[in-house]
Order: C-alpha cells, then sequence, then structure tokens
C-alpha cells in the first residue's frame, strides 16, 4: 500500500537559525537588539518577521549589516546596506563588472579633499548599455 508522507516545512525562524547554526529563539533575540534601529522601545514578532522576510529572500545576513531595519507606523522599513548591495550584485551571473568614476572637481570637507560626485557604472551580460548611477557629495 502507497503510503503519503507529508513533511512540515520548517518556519522561517527556523530556517534562519538553521543557516547560522544557532537556536531560534536566541536568534530572534539577538536581531532584535542588533538589526534594529530602536530607542526605548521593544521591536514585536511581527517587525522581525518581516526583515526575516526579505533577508531570506535576498539570501542577506543581518549578522553583519547587510540588511537592517527601522520601525515606521507599526511596521519597519528594511534597508540593504552597502554590503548587502554588494552581495546581491555580485552573485547575479549577469553582472559583467563594476566601474567608479570620480569628478575632476573636489570640495573641501573639514580640510579633507573630496570628488564633487562619483559615479557606479554597472555593466550587465544581458543588456546593451551599463547603468549608471551619479551621486553628490552635497
Amino acid at each position: 500500500m502507497n503510503e503519503l508522507v507529508l513533511t512540515k516545512k520548517p518556519s522561517l525562524v527556523q530556517k534562519m537559525a538553521d543557516r547560522f547554526g544557532v537556536d531560534a529563539d536566541k536568534l530572534m533575540a539577538t536581531l532584535k537588539n542588533t538589526a534594529f534601529k530602536v530607542k526605548d522601545k521593544e521591536v514585536t514578532n511581527e517587525q522581525m518577521m518581516a526583515l526575516l522576510v526579505v533577508a531570506d529572500q535576498y539570501g542577506l545576513n543581518p549578522f553583519t549589516k547587510e540588511i537592517f531595519a527601522y520601525p515606521d507606523k507599526g511596521g519597519i522599513v528594511p534597508v540593504v546596506g552597502v554590503d548587502g548591495w554588494s552581495r546581491i550584485i555580485n552573485e547575479n551571473p549577469q553582472l559583467d563588472g563594476i566601474d567608479f568614476r570620480f569628478s575632476e572637481e573636489t570640495l573641501d570637507h573639514k580640510g579633507i579633499k573630496c570628488h564633487e560626485w562619483i559615479e557606479c557604472v554597472i555593466y550587465r551580460k544581458d543588456r546593451q548599455h551599463p547603468t549608471i548611477i551619479r551621486e553628490f557629495f552635497s
């Protein structure tokens, strides 16, 4: 006789805990105290879960600040840090290189010469033209 075997999928918290080799309860407690920018308020399980969903979706590590969150009107605003974006970009098989361009013009900031702007040029194998992002010092 054929038997149908059902297995229960581990919760997202357990999945993340397994990924980092830690206890699920300790994972939640630690992340509540480290991955959220909160003053004098307790982070809810629902807020933490929202952060973990985004972290899991993109394979980001909240312990290394690849992703963190700010509370907002009962919910959260997940923020992907520079290291998180670097991971997302570099793990994409379509990435074909990154260049940085600096302005010739400089500004003085607290005695340090800084470029007026910097551009990040991202090349992808599946696109004819690169994506160019320019950020100004101001």
